[in-house]
């Protein structure tokens, strides 16, 4: 079995800039953060999580708490949801199609990985049009964040 990953942000989805803003604004809204960088490559560890966990420690000194984990990821997801409800996120040009094709393939199991928030990746996606016909039964399944 051959196994094929993609990454969601700008390899499925048309979401880096609706994400990266969402991300920035929920860190003023939430805990008042100002002057944060929204390139991801400056952080140790790329993920939404690990980008929370170094701007806390570099901010506060310590990790954030499980309570503020929690209400960060909450209004990052209002956030990301009200830009879908102005208008939903897009795909990339030939996405659906191309995983709709390879999840057909006998021998190929295709799978999705992300440095998001499980929540927010699914957001995204769904805003995007992923999740009918052709998507893997895995993939359909919900589950909160943290």
């Amino acid at each position: 079995m051959k196994l094929i990953m993609f990454d969601i942000d700008g390899t499925l989805t048309q979401t880096d800039a609706a994400d990266g803003e969402c991300f920035v604004q929920a860190l003023f809204d939430v805990f008042g953060f100002t002057g944060i960088s929204d390139d991801w490559s400056v952080y140790p560890h790329c993920t939404d999580s690990g980008i929370l966990e170094s701007i806390f420690q570099e901010r506060q000194g310590h990790s954030p708490s499980e309570d503020e984990i929690l209400r960060f990821q909450s209004w990052f997801l209002s956030l990301l949801e009200a830009e879908a409800g102005k208008q939903p996120f897009l795909p990339v040009a030939g996405a659906w199609d191309m995983l709709r094709r390879l999840n057909d393939m006998p021998g190929v199991a295709v799978s999705v990985a992300s440095g998001a928030w499980e929540c927010s990746a699914r957001l995204k996606l769904a805003s995007a049009g992923w999740g009918g016909a052709g998507t893997p039964r895995r993939f359909r399944r919900r589950r909160p964040c943290a």
